[in-house]
């Protein structure tokens, strides 16, 4: 028996598969840190300074990780702190003999490479760690395609319940329906060309190839929309790529999220005429059958009804039953 056959003999071998399967999965759902850790005065490096990530931000506030995620610096200053899930954070760096630095408010993105750097000052007495805000970059020398990254801000601002009706919103994203299903078209290509992954998992119908996005919106931590130039990790599919990623729930506490829409009690939800009471043209011109009605006569030619409702022949005329239908879009 070779080794082929021994293999597989054993229950090992489906564990093996599944770990080779999946051990990248995650990866493209999270972001990087890198940057530089120096002496404020001399500019020289700090080799060993320590980074961590020391908070996230959740609801306009700053609440304290489980897990600390960081790393050292090496011997010219340089650190990097990898898979990074996409939110707010505060970020540490402490160095023996040096003052504490937190940078507040750093957001990292999907695939993206956020770069932080920290000048740490010489602590020649006890002191207390100094903070500051970060500043959103204009550039993004990390980004070579065509991206579009929506934070959970946004689309709690926006009137939708589901993910598809924001993307659709969207600059050559379009919500398309047709004899291939329903689904997104980018940049005007089939529904079965564009892609959707949710945590990194794409959810692809494997009959049609039709990508769906049916997703409450308030699960949705960061959504990031690819419509050009994709990274050679992504493929099997020509249009664009729909990224999403959703919120990590805590341990010690529950959250809800609750979205509706409502009308104040003053405010009149029509104006004019109700276009489905009797007084209507609508209804006077298709359903009215009383002297003062149209269903019967028809308005073709009339004066007194708008020029846009002249057409209508009447239902009478039996012989021009069809140019009615055709009138209405029937």
């Amino acid at each position: 028996m070779n080794w082929m056959k021994m293999l597989y003999s054993k229950p090992i071998a489906a564990i093996l598969v599944l770990f080779l399967c999946f051990s990248n999965t995650g990866y493209a759902v999270t972001g990087k840190i890198a940057g530089r850790v120096y002496d404020r005065q001399t500019k020289a490096p700090l080799p060993g300074a320590n980074v961590f990530v020391e908070s996230i931000w959740q609801a306009g506030k700053a609440i304290k990780l489980d897990i600390t995620r960081g790393a050292a610096a090496d011997v010219e200053g340089y650190f990097v702190i990898l898979n990074v899930s996409p939110g707010t954070y505060n970020f540490k760096a402490t160095m023996m003999g040096y003052s504490n630095l937190i940078v507040q408010q750093i957001r990292v993105n999907i695939d993206r490479t956020t770069t932080v750097d920290f000048a740490l000052e010489p602590q020649a007495i006890e002191m207390g760690e100094v903070q500051v805000v970060a500043e959103r970059e204009i550039i993004k020398p990390d980004v070579s395609g065509t991206q579009e990254i929506i934070l959970s801000d946004r689309i709690a601002e926006m009137p939708v319940l589901r993910m598809d009706e924001f993307v659709n919103k969207i600059k050559g994203v379009e919500l398309v329906a047709g004899n291939d299903g329903h689904g997104l078209s980018i940049r005007g290509g089939a529904i079965r060309e564009t892609d959707v992954r949710i945590d990194d998992i794409s959810i692809r119908d494997p009959r049609s190839e039709n990508s769906y996005l049916s997703v409450n919106s308030t699960s949705v931590e960061e959504l990031q929309v690819l419509t050009g130039g994709f990274e050679a990790k992504y493929g099997g599919f020509r249009s664009g790529l729909v990224n999403v990623v959703t919120k990590e729930g805590a341990s010690d506490k529950y959250t809800v999220s609750v979205k509706m829409d409502y009308t104040p009690s003053n405010q009149q939800k029509y104006f004019g005429v109700n276009p489905w009471s009797d007084e209507s043209l609508i209804y006077r011109i298709y359903a009215d059958t009383t002297e003062t009605g149209y269903a019967w006569k028809g308005t073709y030619n009339d004066t007194t009804v708008p020029a846009e409702l002249r057409y209508f022949r009447g239902w009478k005329r039996t012989t021009e039953g069809r140019q009615n239908y055709e009138a209405i879009g029937i």
